[in-house]
């Protein structure tokens, strides 16, 4: 097949934290959508030191194994709607691209992130409160934006950016309230949405809750593992063992910490109850 026809047609964008791996997990189990061997292979987002996948021929080898039933070829990598060249490098490759975005309240996605980060210690950090105060503001060379909080969480004004570059018919809004509540409903408007032949799902498991280790050293090895070998794409043993070293973390946090994250976040909330038309109140303080 030529390299054309593998490379992706859709693409789950962002935001993280927000349910893109369950639909990466729930749309690679359709037999006509072939999802890259790797998820977050970052290649668009040139502006993040993601230099895994940064050459083309190295990202189409994630879909060598793209058949002809595969009428639908697509990646998620959560950071392209927050990155600054992602979609304009997207489109250049191929402008009837579609996208998935996956949103959920900032005020729930900042804590969930800092969580997420913890477990893969890049977040050095004690309690989320601390967090939030060191946040970084800018990137330098060495480092990823997962550390840039309050940036990745303004997910209204990259909404705003992406329908600037994208008409509406190109985009597919995924709310992680619904992906909970009523996941059936989301499946099928996903699958219509790429108009794909509906095929019910009997189990509906949601991906990448916010867990933390039980060993860090065993999570270190396993990491280190896993870069040597290329074993991380989702399956196989090594993934199993590590899914089986994270344990769910619970997490809550206090009313003026809330009250602090609303106030910041608040415009963002109304961008993106306008944009969707879509009642927000429940994610009001």
């Amino acid at each position: 097949m030529s390299k054309l026809n593998r490379m992706p047609n859709f693409f789950i964008v962002g935001a993280p934290k927000c349910g893109t791996t369950t639909l990466f997990s729930w749309l690679s189990e359709h037999p006509n959508v072939f999802m890259s061997r790797v998820k977050e292979p970052n290649h668009f987002n040139k502006d993040f030191n993601f230099p895994k996948y940064r050459d083309k021929n190295d990202y189409l080898k994630l879909f060598k194994d793209v058949k002809n039933q595969h009428v639908c070829i697509g990646e998620a990598s959560p950071y392209y709607l927050f990155s600054n060249c992602a979609l304009d490098n997207i489109l250049k490759e191929n402008k009837s691209s579609k996208f998935i975005v996956c949103l959920r309240n900032p005020i729930e996605m900042m804590p969930s992130l800092f969580f997420q980060n913890k477990s893969t210690e890049i977040e050095k950090n004690i309690n989320v409160e601390d967090g939030w105060d060191s946040r970084l503001d800018t990137l330098s060379d060495d480092l990823l934006p997962n550390l840039m909080y309050e940036k990745v969480c303004r997910i209204g004004t990259q909404l705003e950016t992406l329908y600037e570059k994208i008409s509406k018919e190109k985009v597919h809004i995924v709310f992680l309230d619904d992906l909970k509540e009523k996941p059936d409903v989301v499946w099928r408007d996903l699958q219509s949405f790429l108009n794909l032949e509906l095929i019910e799902k009997g189990i509906f498991k949601r991906k990448n809750i916010a867990k933390v280790p039980r060993s860090v050293f065993l999570n270190r090895l396993l990491e280190f593992i896993g870069e040597k070998t290329m074993q991380f794409s989702g399956y196989g043993i090594l993934t199993k063992i590590k899914n089986l070293n994270f344990k769910e973390k619970k997490y809550e946090i206090n009313n003026d910490f809330k009250l602090k994250l609303y106030k910041i976040f608040k415009d963002e909330i109304l961008r993106v109850e306008h944009i969707t038309n879509r009642n927000l109140d429940s994610w009001k303080v």
